[in-house]
């Protein structure tokens, strides 16, 4: 059985890895739509250089100075209208998503979903992250290079990741979980969660640009959305060492012990204060 597969992708100026993780989705059957979040640097040039070679089109999402999830979800949900794909990822750019061993590629692994009667995935989430501020990964072999990750063993409501779903005419709701959960009716979750590679951040100066220097949307900031990486500050930076972390080796396998339920990078963040206060 053969399936389109669609990755929904939204970015803001990650020029340095967004080629390759564009891609990565090639390489895995999937095509790309990008939103790009009217990024600064060459994020465009470089998704344009990949027309026709994974990336099948782009748009422009006005910033308005802040960072507004609510709005790229809100575009997401038109997409999924208008793609015309069989299946939809909702994906960001520091992401990279997989299918389970012995599903083959990413594209295989959701006809085979799709076969068996189901209609979303939901994925396994590892961080990976530097474990000191003079790693660098800012560069197209964060993947090889990378080895070092935490299994995020959340549980419960919106920690999920159900961000993979059919197309079969339905209407969707991303936004009302932040984009952790698709919502729609009929949703049969396949029982085997694939697998989703999270690199939070590649370097100290990419952690000072992704969240400490960057302004969230209050209005999200005060529904509880992004917790302490809204919150972050310079000095309370904190990459986790190399002891605390799992390392990923060749034919190893995925190490789901020891789960962390909250990202260790934010750690030392003070939570946003609650409206009202």
């Amino acid at each position: 059985m053969r399936v389109r597969v669609v990755a929904i992708l939204a970015a803001y100026n990650e020029e340095k890895i967004l080629g390759r993780v564009i891609r990565w989705l090639a390489e895995q059957g999937v095509e790309t739509y990008l939103i790009d979040n009217e990024s600064t640097d060459g994020t465009r040039a470089v998704a344009e250089g990949l027309r026709g070679q994974g990336l099948i089109g782009m748009e422009t999402l006005a910033r308005h100075g802040d960072f507004r999830l609510s709005e790229q979800l809100g575009v997401k949900e038109r997409l999924h209208h208008e793609l015309g794909a069989d299946w939809y990822i909702h994906h960001d750019a520091d992401e990279i998503r997989q299918a389970p061993e012995g599903f083959g590629t990413l594209r295989e692994g959701l006809a085979a979903v799709d076969a068996a009667g189901y209609n979303a995935v939901d994925f396994h989430e590892f961080a990976f992250l530097p474990t000191s501020k003079a790693d660098d990964f800012e560069h197209e072999g964060f993947i090889e290079a990378m080895q070092h990750y935490c299994y995020m063993g959340r549980t419960t409501g919106a920690k999920y990741r159900i961000n993979a779903w059919k197309n079969f005419g339905q209407a969707i709701d991303l936004a009302s979980t932040a984009g952790h959960q698709v919502q729609f009716e009929g949703r049969k979750v396949f029982p085997t969660k694939f697998i989703l590679r999270h690199y939070l951040a590649l370097s100290y100066a990419h952690v000072l640009r992704k969240y400490c220097h960057r302004r969230f949307s209050e209005a999200e900031v005060s529904r509880g959305w992004f917790g302490t990486r809204a919150t972050l500050r310079d000095e309370e930076v904190d990459f986790p060492s190399e002891h605390e972390m799992k390392r990923l080796a060749p034919g190893a396998g995925w190490d789901l012990s020891d789960p962390w339920t909250d990202e260790p990078l934010f750690r030392k963040a003070k939570p946003p204060a609650r409206r009202g206060r």
